[in-house]
């Protein structure tokens, strides 16, 4: 019979966790009556000693990923319930570490397997790209077989990603929806909920009939998640109507809607005894194409709002500024605490936002190009952002996941500064300003200032005295590398004009001798490396 290796976690001469092998029977045996008959103080101290909840409690810390940024992490699911979708974020839940660590022993793999199924969405290798569930995939099905034989995984699930592809239609739909449906009869425990896709159109025997079937499913059974994240896919619609109809989630506490549409075939309403009633209190609005009447009712629908999320507004011949979200928000001005806003139709002369009209607002989020986008500069009535409990001022240069290296310049820097001096003038609450901006690697291709020479001395000239903080991303490449990527760019387009001007080159070479006696003399300074060497001695003849 063949022997097993069996193992433990123990520690090193360096007092560090690592995997150590177990010894003989007859070793352990000896080893054990020494240590009974030691004191207590002299025993060797095994991790498998603890008890499990603190094991658990170990098991789940080591399995955690540091957050990329996300608003918020969810304690119960231990996954980033973001505002919006986000398919490069990095989750906070280490599957890998998990998996390894069910293979140390029995004990953790009773700890370590069902976190495992903490977690449910299926994506590709390289996390780029949702796997359907519905119609479902092979691993999706192997996932269904795992838990109708193992049940008792179900219970352990706090989060589930539901991607729906868009075009199915027939009779064999509802086939597609099998695997799903099951989903939401068996993980009666989930906290947080993903729909994404699946609302194609709104006829007979359509993905978005059962679509919706499923979200009734949710509803039905699941009754304690928190979090429910809806988007739609492409140009699919999802309006506002149903989603007042079929959400009722006596937990909710965080809606995302993604791509709401205006419906054409019918008034949007909202009854009466239905406003001021939803339970969610924070709300996140992204890519709406909703005229302001349906966002207006959506608004007023929660009891409260403490934190609301705006971005990306693409309504039909309105105008989405500053002046107009301040009137659908005043009905939660009283417990509004968080407020950020990107991506709105202004005019070029528009205001930035009122934060003045929230008295108990403590984070507002701007993008820059929402602050006067042909010229920022610090005006008058800018300091109204300075709400009489603002702690907090969020700029992001952020455009569609884009930023050029040129985004944050001395205007922008400047603007800071004048806000900074209207914080001390006014004595406002404003402690911490929050810089979001990562350009591009492949970007630098101008003669500019470094952006974070600039940030830095913003916040160790201008900020720090004034005794406000400052925070930003750190550069995805550092000076040096930012300077070797220039340099190179402007050599590749010196060698492209040398190409075009090569005759014109040569003729006035040939032509001045004092020229050439330049020409050499800079050779020859520049003889010991390729780097800045002179481009000109490749296209003249000698």
């Amino acid at each position: 019979m063949r022997r097993l290796r069996q193992t433990h976690l123990g520690g090193t001469a360096t007092d560090c966790l690592t995997i150590v092998d177990l010894a003989s029977s007859a070793v352990r045996a000896e080893t054990s009556a020494q240590q009974h008959s030691a004191p207590s103080s002299a025993r060797k101290p095994y991790i498998l000693q603890l008890p499990d909840e603190i094991l658990i409690a170990i098991v789940k810390f080591a399995a955690r990923k540091s957050s990329s940024g996300a608003l918020h992490i969810c304690n119960e699911c231990l996954d980033t319930c973001r505002f919006s979708w986000d398919e490069h974020a990095t989750r906070p839940w280490d599957y890998h570490s998990l998996q390894t660590l069910s293979l140390v022993c029995r004990r953790f793999t009773k700890i370590a397997q069902p976190q495992l199924f903490r977690t449910i969405h299926f994506r590709t290798i390289h996390f780029r790209n949702l796997v359907p569930m519905v119609p479902p995939t092979i691993a999706v099905r192997r996932l269904y077989n795992t838990l109708r034989q193992n049940p008792h995984f179900q219970q352990h699930c706090r989060s589930i990603s539901i991607y729906i592809k868009n075009n199915e239609v027939g009779d064999g739909l509802p086939n597609n929806y099998i695997v799903a449906n099951h989903f939401a009869r068996c993980l009666t425990r989930i906290r947080c909920l993903k729909i994404y896709g699946g609302f194609e159109n709104r006829g007979p025997r359509s993905c978005n009939e059962s679509t919706w079937a499923l979200i009734r499913l949710f509803v039905a059974y699941c009754r304690d998640i928190e979090h429910l994240q809806i988007s739609r896919w492409g140009s699919c619609l999802l309006p506002l109507d149903l989603l007042f109809k079929w959400l009722d989630f006596p937990k909710l506490k965080a809606l995302s809607v993604h791509g709401i549409s205006h419906w054409e075939h019918g008034r949007l309403e909202l009854e009466p005894r239905m406003r001021r009633t939803a339970p969610f209190t924070s709300l996140i609005i992204s890519s709406s194409k909703e005229r302001l009447e349906g966002i207006s009712l959506l608004i007023q629908w929660p009891a409260l709002l403490t934190r609301v999320h705006f971005s990306g507004y693409g309504g039909r011949d309105e105008v989405m500024d500053y002046s107009t979200l301040e009137k659908l928000l005043l009905i939660h001005k009283d417990t509004l605490k968080y407020i950020a806003i990107q991506y709105i139709r202004l005019e070029d002369d528009s205001r930035v936002f009122n934060a003045t009209l929230f008295p108990n607002l403590e984070f507002l989020e701007l993008s820059r190009w929402d602050t006067h986008p042909s010229s920022v500069h610090f005006r008058a009535d800018d300091v109204n952002v300075l709400g009489p409990k603002l702690k907090t001022f969020c700029w992001n240069f952020n455009v569609g996941g884009y930023e050029s290296w040129t985004a944050f310049d001395e205007a922008s820097s400047l603007w800071i500064s004048n806000l900074a001096n209207a914080t001390v003038a006014c004595n406002a609450a404003l402690r911490r300003i929050e810089l979001r901006l990562c350009p591009r690697y492949s970007e630098p291709r101008e003669e500019t200032i470094y952006p974070w020479d600039l940030i830095d001395d913003l916040r160790d000239k201008v900020l720090r005295p004034k005794g406000i903080d400052l925070s930003y991303n750190d550069p995805p490449i550092l000076k040096e590398k930012w300077r070797e990527y220039l340099d190179s760019f402007k050599r590749e387009a010196l060698m492209d004009e040398g190409v075009d001007c090569s005759s014109q080159s040569r003729e006035s070479s040939l032509a001045s001798e004092e020229d050439q006696s330049t020409e050499s003399s800079e050779q020859a300074e520049y003889k010991g490396g390729y780097e800045g060497e002179d481009l000109r001695k490749y296209f003249i003849s000698t």
